[in-house]
């Protein structure tokens, strides 16, 4: 595992009175050439604008005093266009990118938080795929139609905690928005943090993120960058850009150009979260890949999963796993989560309080069961189940449904439980 602790934070930086536990068995994460390039493709996007529109008036005006007509030098102005970003712009991007990387900022000296649970306090959270907020299956593009829509159903619930997969900042696809920025203007969080595992080369991060209402805040937060089997280099790196590319064009020209699940660097941000009475809860949220040749299961949440026990207080880890409950992945990751003390919230409610899914609905992972979905929220034994259920009312404001579960806080033997 690899640990950064460069973070995509709105509002206030997390406090860091009390830390994060040391993550056995880690290293520093040191972003690679194509990263460090989209980082200043992202910050430079005036420059890169600016070159485009400076390259396109300079192309049309040579073409056209050439002697050419309306035609011509609407061409010339979308070659100078190109020609303006790629070396105004992206050229310097390029240089700066690739020589000027700014290190992670560390945590500071603090004392660890504390594991124990001195009253009993009531913890709803939420996890949800957003689909970078541009609304149910198959679509393309971010508006503030989807992004109210999305708003609208995380507002019915009232999550304490809420977690989040493709959030995303500064994609194409979503029109350049900045998803987790967009709901904090429309529901007002009290802590707003994301991590990305790879900046893309046009400056894309694609985020899972933990957000905080109802005076529940982050203290700490760090980024676990997994180990990736096929080595994360700039061929393969470059390649998927080239085949995501593609598919993009292909939505927008209402064809199926897609090859495949895609590659993704995946990773898992690492909260601990303060409550209104005091107690600390360590909060993990990701967005992992589907099943493949590889073991996966192990090389992605079971390396997390078995340096959890440096801190055994309550722990609550949602996201999307994307592999089924019923089959062999998602057998052998209750096996990984059973063993670092964790239980699948729907598994660990009464009968009586959980709700299934309906047969119909929008995304195939959810189908027939409740814990059947790739979807799913784990909690540790002092955080004691006590309601889990999709929110089918989100209809198609994403391609997942969101999932809901409550927890009761239970106090340590010895702590006073409240009234």
């Amino acid at each position: 595992m690899e640990v950064s602790y460069r973070l995509h934070v709105v509002g206030d930086e997390p406090t860091r009175d009390h830390v994060l536990p040391d993550l056995p068995g880690s290293t520093s994460y040191e972003p690679g050439m194509i990263d460090r390039f989209g980082e200043q493709v992202h910050s430079s996007l005036p420059l890169i604008a600016g070159s485009g529109i400076a390259g396109s008036a300079l192309g049309a005006t040579l073409l056209r005093r050439g002697g050419g007509g309306i035609f011509t030098g609407i061409v010339g102005g979308i070659a100078g266009a190109l020609a303006g970003v790629a070396l105004g712009g992206i050229g310097l991007a390029a240089v700066r990118g690739i020589g000027s990387h700014r290190p992670p900022q560390e945590a500071q000296h603090a004392p660890v938080a504390d594991p124990t649970v001195h009253e009993a306090e009531r913890v709803k959270v939420m996890t949800y795929n957003l689909h970078g907020g541009m609304g149910g299956p198959g679509a393309f593009g971010s508006s503030s139609q989807e992004l109210d829509r999305l708003a609208d159903v995380i507002r019915r619930e009232q999550p304490d905690v809420l977690l989040l997969q493709e959030s995303d900042n500064f994609g194409t696809r979503s029109n350049y928005r900045d998803t987790m920025r967009e709901l904090d203007r429309r529901l007002g969080s009290d802590s707003a943090v994301g991590a990305t595992a790879e900046t893309t080369i046009t400056g894309r991060d694609q985020e899972v993120a933990v957000m905080t209402f109802n005076g529940f805040t982050v203290e700490d937060a760090r980024n676990i960058v997994h180990a990736d089997p096929r080595g994360g280099g700039f061929p393969v790196r470059f390649s998927s850009w080239l085949r995501d590319a593609k598919t993009a064009v292909g939505s927008i020209l209402g064809k199926d150009w897609s090859e495949g699940t895609g590659y993704a660097v995946r990773n898992t941000i690492d909260t601990m979260i303060r409550t209104p009475k005091g107690n600390e809860v360590r909060v993990l949220a990701g967005h992992y890949e589907w099943p493949n040749a590889v073991d996966h299961q192990a090389r992605q949440v079971g390396s997390v999963a078995g340096a959890l026990d440096a801190w055994n207080g309550p722990t609550i880890w949602g996201a999307d796993f994307n592999v089924q409950r019923s089959s062999r992945w998602g057998e052998s990751e209750q096996q990984i989560m059973g063993r670092a003390g964790l239980h699948d919230a729907f598994e660990s409610v009464p009968d009586d309080r959980r709700l299934p899914i309906p047969d119909r609905v929008s995304n195939p992972g959810h189908v027939n069961a409740a814990g059947g979905g790739i979807d799913r929220i784990y909690a540790s034994d002092q955080a004691r189940a006590i309601d889990a259920h999709v929110v089918n009312e989100a209809g198609d404001a994403s391609d997942h449904l969101p999932v809901v579960a409550e927890f009761d806080l239970v106090p340590d033997s010895g702590a006073t439980a409240a009234s």
